[in-house]
């Protein structure tokens, strides 16, 4: 078999140098921990973690596991990651991220199993397992009664996005695009609506308020956003049952999200809903 010369994206190379530098079969679990505290400890910043069963957890890592077991650089068996091939010498790894990975297993050298994954939670109280902690998050935001809010996941990982739903006490995610595909990880409908309610967050998708593409194309200034919005708000009074339909929403469960893509709100057309 023609084994791929090295793994596609360098985040994947630091969970094998990882595993390496281990020199045991790691569990999946002890393996999401120790990549949170070298990104912790040493500044990385290939994967975000949010708080979820044993503590935190990055979505992003677990499909990289997935995707490096199907290209046989490791092998997941009875929730063991085992190191297949060595990564060591194809120098494909920077420097700082091996030093780093180097100092983790000399600070750390003692936990493993149980006693890692309490230090964790010890330290880091956000992140603790939400399987067992009764502890509330904390929510940002001090209004009380019925909140709107919108986001927009340009620039976000899924981590980070589930983080500020989380913080904010979302309890509903209603998706205002018309076709909730992404290429971006996390963001697709069929991924959202399985994951949100592991988080007791509702998934709500109202294709009916989304913009389609067509329209979208060559928007270059604000002007063209200005008479796109403009439309869109004349449209919206032939849309009366999908508005109450998020009215409703407001009021049932009081924290409601709109989501698109957009990071900027005045760029996208939930500012308008």
């Amino acid at each position: 078999m023609n084994f791929q010369s090295h793994p596609t994206y360098h985040r994947q190379r630091f969970i094998l140098y990882l595993l390496e530098v281990a020199n045991n079969p790691l569990t999946q679990i002890e393996l999401q921990k120790l990549l949170f505290l070298v990104h912790h400890d040493h500044d990385i910043s290939y994967y975000d973690f949010v708080s979820y069963h044993h503590g935190c957890h990055s979505f992003q890592a677990a499909s990289d596991f997935e995707i490096l077991s199907k290209s046989e650089w490791i092998r997941l068996s009875n929730n063991k990651v085992i190191l297949l091939r060595s990564i060591n010498n194809l120098g494909v790894l920077k420097e700082q991220d091996k030093q780093a990975i180097k100092s983790l297993f000399q600070t750390y050298d003692q936990l493993q199993g149980e006693y890692l994954l309490s230090y964790v939670n010890e330290r880091f109280p956000y992140y603790a397992d939400r399987s067992t902690s009764n502890a509330p998050l904390p929510i940002q935001s001090q209004e009380k009664g019925e909140i709107l809010f919108t986001i927009g996941y340009e620039g976000l990982s899924l981590e980070a996005y589930l983080n500020k739903l989380l913080k904010c006490g979302v309890k509903v995610l209603c998706d205002v695009r018309k076709n909730p595909l992404s290429r971006k990880f996390g963001f697709s409908k069929s991924t959202l609506s399985q994951i949100l309610p592991q988080f007791d967050i509702q998934y709500v998708h109202i294709p009916e308020l989304g913009i389609i593409s067509e329209n979208r194309k060559d928007l270059k200034s604000h002007a063209d956003y200005t008479r796109l919005f403009d439309g869109y708000r004349e449209s919206l009074t032939e849309k009366d049952e999908y508005l109450r339909k998020i009215y409703q929403l407001v009021g049932s469960s009081e924290r409601v999200a709109l989501t698109c893509f957009e990071r900027e709100p005045e760029y996208c057309h939930r500012s308008c809903l």
